[in-house]
């Protein structure tokens, strides 16, 4: 597809040398550093459905003017890539397992102005769970297949307008499972499927001993904490640099060029109202 995202072979490869090696500098941000150095990784275009990473192949929400870049993930310790279009931002981890490619695709986020919300998109799976408990009284919520929640959709047709249950038949299956972790965390476990439950620990809800946050920038309460800004690697600050400066240059350039001299400006008309009519003589 790119000769830009072909870059991360150079990534994987020289990780796969140096592993047996130096697993810890593998699996470090210095070691990311030395790779963007060395290749210098620039934004590209992502026109396919799809992308290649170390040979394997990943599917694409539906959008239009995809950028893909790399970039060194604070949260996950990691390098990324991410593929940014008008409606939707998705991240690829890139990890390494016991020096092999390790590739992790998360859940796509998806910009408000252009899909439902994340509290739209809940409403629309407490429904679909809903539906599912009347048709396959059986069923798992958890364990939905991608089948299943499909057909729960298209049941409901009558209730949400084709737009809406469009941008949730995209949504990957791995999304939906999260969306229904997140609705069953307000449910019992009798209402996820058939089986009885008692509550010994002394609380019915299907994740409430799960329920507790393990995210420190939530549990500390500390507003830096929770607005944390990961820091920029070299290579993209001088990358930025080069490109304001390159902005900057070109911006007087023109300026100079587009200057009209009107000391030789032949004054063709002259309104009441101070409105000029000039012919003036241009290079051609």
């Amino acid at each position: 597809m790119s000769s830009e995202l072909d870059k991360i072979e150079h990534y994987y490869e020289e990780g796969a040398r140096l592993w047996d090696v130096n697993p810890e500098l593998v699996i470090s941000r210095q070691f990311y550093e030395l790779w963007e150095e060395s290749q210098k990784p620039v934004p590209f275009a992502v026109p396919g459905g799809a992308v290649a990473i170390a040979g394997q192949g990943f599917d694409l929400v539906d959008d239009r003017d995809r950028i893909g870049y790399f970039v060194w993930n604070e949260s996950e310790m990691g390098a990324s890539l991410v593929v940014e279009g008008a409606g939707a931002i998705q991240t690829f981890l890139l990890f390494f397992a016991d020096g092999n490619p390790s590739i992790e695709e998360t859940p796509p986020a998806f910009h408000q102005n252009a899909e439902l919300s994340a509290g739209e998109r809940l409403e629309v799976i407490y429904d679909v769970i809903a539906q599912v408990r009347r048709s396959i009284p059986s069923a798992n919520i958890l364990d939905l297949t991608r089948k299943q929640y499909l057909a729960a959709l298209e049941d409901l047709a009558g209730h949400y307008d084709r737009p809406c249950l469009a941008a949730m038949k995209r949504l990957p299956q791995m999304f939906v499972k999260r969306l229904l972790q997140r609705a069953a965390e307000d449910m019992a476990v009798d209402e996820i499927s058939d089986q009885l439950f008692l509550p010994l620990d002394g609380h019915y809800a299907a994740a409430g001993q799960a329920s507790a946050s393990t995210d420190p920038a939530r549990d500390s309460g500390s507003p830096s904490a929770a607005f944390r800004i990961p820091s920029r690697t070299a290579w993209t600050i001088r990358r930025d640099l080069r490109f304001m400066v390159d902005a900057g240059r070109l911006a007087a350039e023109n300026e100079s060029t587009c200057v009209l001299d009107l000391a030789a400006a032949e004054v063709l008309e002259a309104s009441p109202a101070g409105e000029l009519t000039l012919r003036l003589e241009v290079e051609a």
